[in-house]
Parts: structure tokens; C-alpha cells; sequence
């Protein structure tokens, strides 16, 4: 009986456990929440690849800013429910308060057509469209890059604020944006859409008899997604040379151009403030005056400040910090050894600090930047508003992406065309320099001629005091003789003025252009300079130290006894570098597209050349036939002189 019992409560407890353990394997395999380990997690996305999976984001506690990704727009997302969606984007939205307040004022409007048209035609099914969906609006409303940088930055925040897709009211948003700057450049902005909300312009599109869609035909060869173009060897040539990269090259060369004219007149004077500031060690300030209307947040009472050398010196090496790839033009020189009172030195640096601006405010990129409207509108002194505005100098490729339009139309020649340019900069360069150092030298020859005419009208003065007691037998010819002595101190005195006003005009004018066109010289080859220091990257050894996890990768799933944990690190790893290896790649072709942009927009100089010798020339034949006229009257003159009677 004790034996049975024993024997029954053996089997229950057998009945039990099993029972148990098949309860918890229904539980575990229902949980949708549950994770479980692989150690061989085939289904992680590939950067790489052509899949659309999404590539995890990777997280830095360096940077201020979130690092730009170029993944497919919906990694953001992959997390989030469907359902919630909207809730999510409403967040995001919420943390602008202009765009949170211009969405609620367009959501119950009626819009233009052609804004319900470019949504329906890239609607998904969640009834969402893609943020950059409006990339491709952006190039058939024919915007350049920086009214496009500037629609993006107010939608994002300056990229603080990542979307991933838009709701219909964002859509039309940012359609009325678009709308607006091609109507005018600059009027792309919260405010302008807020007075025109009842009134919304339409939107042109340069090819609207276009067969492919409008708006997703450019987006799918965008960067912005997982394309695999952006990967390959920035050296390797997309696009043999022909008549499509050339026509695309004229093109986006023209309008890059187009922006640029070395040749327009200054805007800027730089003039020096006779009283000097400090107790022990004087400095000089300038009085930086314009007649620029920077923007409506600006009065017009507010176009001069004073500003020191150092304010100068800091604007330069702000604008190096965020735009080391452009043309930026260098500074006179402090002169640290020798005396700071020399006037003629005290006189250069004020010229070269005005030409220094002046090339800055010519510069499309440049004259728009923010550091530089403040350097020209805050009337403060400026090292105690820096003290109180601690500023974030980020490079200017933070958060852009390459277009794929130019990494199809890159040709590798363009490295060989600016490698040949600065073995020539060294040349023409100096070259330069002895024809502005003659030019200079002409001036300075024509005060010498003035100081010596002075000379000779005092000289001629005292002479005629004399010859009437020396030529006393016949004084009836010494007087007229006098007079015509008198008649050529006054033409004299004359052409004495011509050359004053000649040489304060090739000083003031003409020289001024041979200088700056020397500065764009200058400013070409620093900026080939910076290329080769700044412009570098290791993305070779990246790439090899990813092939080298993949292989170790490939021996621990041969291993039965791996630990989960070894493989997703091991995997992690892998990602962050082919990330890195994208983000390295981004910034090489950025980098490229900005040193050619730029070096187009130096080919605009070559008509600086032009200018500067015309004017010349045109100048010195002004003056040649004003002296040519004043010595024609004085010999008509002379010629009432008395002649000897013999």
C-alpha cells in the first residue's frame, strides 16, 4: 500500500513538471515582447547592401549636434506603432513653435492644387509621404542650394529635429515654402507664409509635362535613402566624360557663377578712429561703415560699428572654422616686431581690412553667413558680446547630404584640372606682384614729378625777380619774356594738380583692384592648401578593419559554444564602422562638390584681368591727353615770347 502511494506521487510529480514546462514555452513563444539572442543574426541589416532593411543609428556622446545618417528614412521610425505615428510626428512638430503655430494655421485652408497633387502622388499606405519627397520639388521649382538649406533648417531646426515623413498639413508647409522663395529669393520664410496663409502662390514646376513622377523620379537615386552609390571609392569615376556631364557641369557652373561678380563695387569702408583706446598698450579702432540692407531684423540706424584688429581676426578664423573649403581671404598682417604708429603701415592694414570684408560680402556663401551680419549689425563691442553669446562653430557640411546629380556627374579629371591650377597659382602669383609693385611704382614716380614741379614754380619765381636789372638795356623784350615765364609756372602748377589727382586715383582706384585680384589668388591656393591638410579621411582602413570582423565573424558562428552577447557587440562594431564609413564618404564628396564650386566661381576673376587693365589704361589716357592739352596752350603761349631780332 506504501509502495502504490509512493508510486502515485512520483507520477503526479512527473505530471506536473511537465505540464509546467509546457507552459512556459506557450508563454515564451506568444509574448511578442520577449527577445531572444541569436548567435547567428542573419536578418542585421548591412549598410552595404542594396536591402532596404534599415542600418541601426549610431550614438555619439561627442558631438552637440545629431550626427546626419544616411540610411532610408523610415530607420527613424522602425520602432514606432503604426498607430502612433502621428502622435509622433506631432512631437516633433511641437518642439519648433513657429512650425507648430503655422501648421495650425494652414490645417483648415484651402491650398493651391498643385500642393493636394505632389501629396497624392507620393502618399503611402499608412497615408504618410516621405520627408524627402520634397527634394525632388526643390530641383523642379529650380531653388539653389542655399534656399533650400535655408527651408530645411527652419522645418528641422537647423537639423535638431530629425523627420522621417509628413502629414498633409507639414506637406503643404513646406510646399508654401518652396512656393514662396521661387517668387522671390529669401521670401521663403514662416513669417512671409503667415501674411499669405489665406493666399498661397502656386507652385511651378520646371518640367511639369514630365512622364515620370514629379516627385519620388529624383528621390529614389538620392542619397538621403540606402543608395550604394555614395559607397564607392570616392576616386573611382562615376560617368565617362561627355556631352551629358558636360552639359551638367556648363549649367551647374553658370549658376554657381551667376551669383558671383568680383567686379561689382564695394559695399564696406573701413575707416581708422583717431583716438586710441587702452591705458598701457594703445590700440587703434575702425569704423566699419555700409550700405547694405542685411534683413528686416536690422534698422537702418545700425549700419556702423567700431570694431579692433582682433575683431577681425576672430571673424577670419570663425570663417576658416566652418567654411575651410571656400575662398576666404586673408588679413593685413598686425606687425608684431617694429613700431604699430607707422602711417604708412597704419594705412595699408585699414585698406587690407577693407578689402578683406569687401571680398567676404562679394562671396555668395560667405556674405550670407550669420557670424558675418552680426560682425557688420551688433553695436556692441565685440569681445563682450562674444563673452555673453557663447557661439557653437560647426563645419558647414554638418547635417548635408552629397546630391546624386553630382556624383554622377563627377569626373576625376576635375582633381587633375586643380592640381595643374595650383602648380600655376605659385607663378601667376608672383607674377602679379611685380606688375602691382610697378603699377605702384608709377604712382609713386608721379608724386616724385609733383614734388620736383613745386620745386621748379618756386624756382622760376625767384628767377623772373632778378632779370630785370640784369637785362636792363633793353627791358622792353624781358617783360614779355617774364610773362611767358609766368604763363609756364602756371601750366605747370597745373599739370602738377594732374598728377596729384592722377596718382591719389591709381592709389585710391586702380591699385586697390590689383590687390584684390592678388587676394583671390591667395585665397584659391589656400583653399587647395586646406584640402590637402583638412580634406583627408581613413576610410581605406575602415573598410579593411570591417572586412576583418566580418571574417571573425564568420569563424565564431562556426563555434557551438559562442555567447550571444560576443556576436551582437562583435556585429554592433561592424555597423558603427561602415556608418562611419558613410559619413567619412558624405563628407569627401561634399568636399569635392564645394572645391569645385568654388574654383568655378574663381574662373569669374579671370574678368577682374580685364577690368583692372582697362581702367588702367583708360585712366593714364585720360591724363596723357589733359597733359598733352595743358602743353599744347602753354607752347601757344610761349610763342608771344620775343625771338632774337637778328
Amino acid at each position: 500500500m506504501c509502495q502504490t502511494g509512493l508510486l502515485l506521487l512520483t507520477k503526479i510529480i512527473i505530471i506536473s513538471f511537465t505540464l509546467l514546462l509546457l507552459i512556459i514555452i506557450i508563454c515564451v513563444c506568444c509574448n511578442p515582447n520577449h527577445k531572444m539572442t541569436s548567435l547567428f543574426p542573419e536578418d542585421l541589416a548591412d549598410p552595404w547592401s542594396d536591402s532596404s532593411t534599415p542600418i541601426p543609428k549610431v550614438s555619439s556622446s561627442v558631438s552637440v549636434l545629431p550626427q546626419p545618417s544616411l540610411a532610408s528614412p523610415s530607420q527613424h521610425i522602425n520602432n514606432i506603432d503604426d498607430d502612433n505615428t502621428n502622435d509622433y510626428l506631432q512631437e516633433l512638430i511641437d518642439q519648433n513653435e513657429e512650425l507648430s503655430a503655422i501648421t495650425k494655421s494652414i490645417k483648415n485652408i484651402s491650398v493651391p492644387p498643385i500642393y493636394q497633387e505632389l501629396y497624392n502622388d507620393n502618399i503611402r499606405s499608412d497615408g504618410m509621404v516621405d520627408f524627402l519627397a520634397i527634394e525632388s520639388v526643390f530641383e523642379k521649382a529650380g531653388l539653389n542650394q542655399i534656399s533650400i538649406e535655408n527651408i530645411l533648417n527652419l522645418i528641422t531646426m537647423n537639423q535638431q529635429v530629425d523627420f522621417t515623413t509628413v502629414d498633409i498639413t507639414l506637406w503643404n508647409v513646406m510646399i508654401g515654402l518652396t512656393a514662396l522663395e521661387q517668387q522671390k529669393l529669401g521670401a521663403g520664410n514662416f513669417q512671409n507664409l503667415e501674411a499669405h496663409i489665406y493666399n498661397l502662390p502656386d507652385l511651378v514646376l520646371e518640367k511639369p509635362g514630365s512622364s515620370s513622377n514629379p516627385i519620388t523620379g529624383s528621390v529614389s537615386g538620392s542619397v538621403w535613402s540606402e543608395n550604394p552609390t555614395i559607397l564607392n571609392d570616392p576616386g573611382a569615376s562615376q560617368q565617362s566624360t561627355g556631352a551629358k556631364l558636360r552639359k551638367t557641369l556648363m549649367v551647374d557652373g553658370q549658376n554657381i557663377r551667376r551669383e558671383f561678380n568680383p567686379n561689382t563695387n564695394d559695399v564696406i569702408d573701413v575707416s581708422e578712429i583717431a583716438e586710441k583706446e587702452g591705458l598701457v598698450f594703445k590700440h587703434i579702432n575702425y569704423l566699419v561703415s555700409h550700405s547694405i540692407d542685411l534683413s528686416a531684423s536690422h534698422p537702418a540706424d545700425a549700419k556702423k560699428v567700431v570694431r579692433r584688429y582682433s575683431d577681425f581676426v576672430w571673424l577670419y578664423e570663425t570663417l576658416l572654422k566652418k567654411y575651410p573649403f571656400r575662398m576666404v581671404p586673408g588679413l593685413p598682417p598686425k606687425r608684431f616686431s617694429g613700431p604699430n604708429t607707422d602711417p604708412l603701415f597704419l594705412e595699408r592694414r585699414k585698406r587690407g581690412l577693407s578689402r578683406f570684408l569687401n571680398i567676404v560680402m562679394k562671396h555668395p556663401v560667405l556674405s550670407k553667413e550669420a557670424i558675418v551680419i552680426m560682425f557688420l549689425t551688433i553695436p556692441a563691442e565685440l569681445s563682450v558680446w562674444r563673452k555673453q553669446t557663447p557661439l557653437e562653430i560647426l563645419e558647414e557640411f554638418e547635417g548635408k547630404r552629397i546630391s546624386k546629380r553630382f556624383i554622377d556627374s563627377w569626373d576625376n579629371n576635375h582633381e587633375n584640372v586643380w592640381e595643374d591650377a595650383e602648380n600655376s597659382l605659385i607663378g601667376i602669383q608672383n607674377n602679379w606682384a611685380k606688375i602691382t609693385l610697378l603699377v605702384e611704382r608709377f604712382e609713386k614716380r608721379k608724386q616724385l614729378y609733383n614734388t620736383d614741379n613745386q620745386k621748379f614754380i618756386e624756382v622760376l619765381g625767384e628767377f623772373i625777380k632778378t632779370t630785370n636789372k640784369v637785362y636792363s638795356v633793353e627791358p622792353s623784350d624781358i617783360s614779355p619774356i617774364n610773362v611767358g615765364i609766368k604763363s609756364m609756372s602756371t601750366h605747370i602748377k597745373t599739370s602738377a594738380a594732374l598728377l596729384k589727382d592722377e596718382s591719389q586715383l591709381i592709389e585710391d582706384g586702380i591699385l586697390k583692384e590689383f590687390k584684390e585680384y592678388n587676394e583671390y589668388l591667395t585665397s584659391l591656393y589656400g583653399l587647395f592648401e586646406r584640402r590637402k591638410r583638412l580634406g583627408g579621411n581613413n576610410i581605406h582602413e575602415i573598410k579593411k578593419k570591417v572586412e576583418q570582423s566580418q571574417g571573425k565573424l564568420g569563424q565564431l558562428k562556426k563555434k557551438s559554444d559562442v555567447k550571444g552577447s560576443e556576436v551582437d557587440n562583435l556585429v554592433q562594431t561592424i555597423n558603427n564602422d561602415k556608418q562611419l564609413v558613410i559619413r567619412q564618404t558624405n563628407r569627401d564628396w561634399l568636399i569635392k562638390e564645394c572645391v569645385q564650386q568654388e574654383f568655378l566661381m574663381f574662373q569669374e576673376t579671370q574678368y577682374k584681368i580685364t577690368k583692372v587693365f582697362q581702367e588702367w589704361v583708360s585712366d593714364r589716357l585720360k591724363y596723357s591727353e589733359l597733359h598733352s592739352e595743358n602743353w599744347s596752350q602753354l607752347a601757344d603761349a610761349l610763342q608771344a615770347m620775343p625771338a632774337n631780332n637778328m
